[in-house]
């Protein structure tokens, strides 16, 4: 374009390898990217102690409303929508009671499973802002209930929890989770080959991420 948009001006041209370049170059002067500084689809923990959850909209535990960007030592970029928001309304406790009823009707053998596992529900949807991740492995005989319940979690978890059946590679793990760090994992049948090196490789993602 013209520098001063008139005639008899020299015209300034721009490549898109100059763009690239320029881009390039401030990239380097900021130094490596570092992974764990991206902060994907998620509720996360700032150096405050405030919660962050970054959606398709970024906010705060407060309320407060935040551009997508750079805040603090971490780049929160526009991501996927995380199944709730500013305006979705606090469970009652008469919901809450409900959805532990529910979990209640399974024949548990250790009391307070369903306490526990509710818990997890809670937490899992947190899960990149605490500083240990909790596991629960549910287990007994065919026919119990166990695929039923994890599909109870499932369904509770929404876009939040990524779920499969048989025990992935490590490789496997790790693209469930790719794009969104904070995602819980389901896994059903996963003790059906507990020697199976597959199912060694979660027990060690489990504990990596504990």
């Amino acid at each position: 374009r013209n520098r001063d948009g008139g005639r008899g001006h020299k015209a300034e041209k721009t490549s898109h390898a100059d763009v690239a370049s320029y881009i390039i170059k401030g990239c380097q002067a900021e130094g490596p990217y570092v992974a764990t500084q991206e902060r994907k689809t998620g509720v996360w923990l700032d150096l405050n102690g405030q919660l962050v959850i970054n959606s398709d909209e970024l906010w705060q535990s407060d309320g407060t409303v935040l551009p997508h960007g750079i805040h603090g030592d971490f780049v929160y970029p526009v991501a996927k929508p995380i199944g709730f928001g500013l305006q979705t309304p606090m469970a009652t406790t008469d919901e809450v009671e409900q959805l532990l009823g529910s979990m209640r009707t399974f024949n548990w053998q250790t009391p307070m499973a369903a306490e526990v596992l509710l818990g997890w529900v809670g937490l899992a949807t947190v899960s990149a802002a605490v500083r240990r991740r909790p596991h629960i492995l549910i287990a007994g005989p065919a026919g119990c209930g166990k695929s039923t319940l994890l599909e109870l979690v499932t369904w509770l978890q929404g876009n939040n929890i990524a779920s499969c059946t048989g025990s992935p590679t490590l490789m496997g793990l790790n693209q469930l989770v790719q794009d969104r760090p904070s995602r819980a994992v389901a896994i059903d049948e996963f003790e059906a080959d507990g020697q199976s090196s597959r199912c060694k490789q979660a027990f060690e993602a489990a504990r990596a991420a504990y």
